[in-house]
């Protein structure tokens, strides 16, 4: 399994992808999916001072993407992803939980919702938290434990 610092890139319309257990420094997004991609599926990531950590679409039901089990650390507040928000009947949103989101003042949106009313409104992105940016020294501990270095 690769290990990297560095996105790999993807075309548009990707598909069937397994991001897993890297590291991503100072980029837009992680996970993106549009122009009828699917099953694209980031897990065990760290994102460190990131736009935000998904922008996706909707699929058709069994081919959703997924961003779960990951570490952000959003280089500014809001939302930490879309696609979630606007399945239509027959599709299946974004499946998003387990994140770590940290923010500048440790509040983020999901839907236009604060993440803790939006997961008691929606029973979606269970076990998700967020807290205030760690210290340098334990996002860089993080970063070795997911790179085993």
């Amino acid at each position: 399994m690769a290990r990297t610092l560095f996105p790999a890139p993807r075309p548009q319309g990707s598909r069937r992808f397994m991001t897993s257990f890297n590291a991503f420094y100072a980029i837009k997004s992680d996970l993106k999916s549009d122009f009828s991609g699917n099953q694209n599926h980031h897990f065990g990531n760290v994102l460190c001072y990131i736009g935000k950590g998904f922008g996706a679409v909707a699929a058709p039901a069994g081919f959703e993407d997924s961003f779960t089990n990951t570490t952000l650390v959003l280089a500014s507040g809001g939302s930490y992803g879309s696609g979630q928000c606007s399945a239509k009947s027959g599709e299946s949103p974004v499946a998003v939980g387990g994140n770590a989101i940290f923010t500048q003042d440790g509040t983020v949106e999901e839907c236009g919702l604060p993440l803790a009313q939006y997961q008691a409104k929606t029973g979606n992105d269970k076990g998700s938290t967020v807290a205030v940016w760690p210290s340098d020294a334990d996002l860089i501990a993080k970063v070795r434990q997911v790179l085993y270095v």
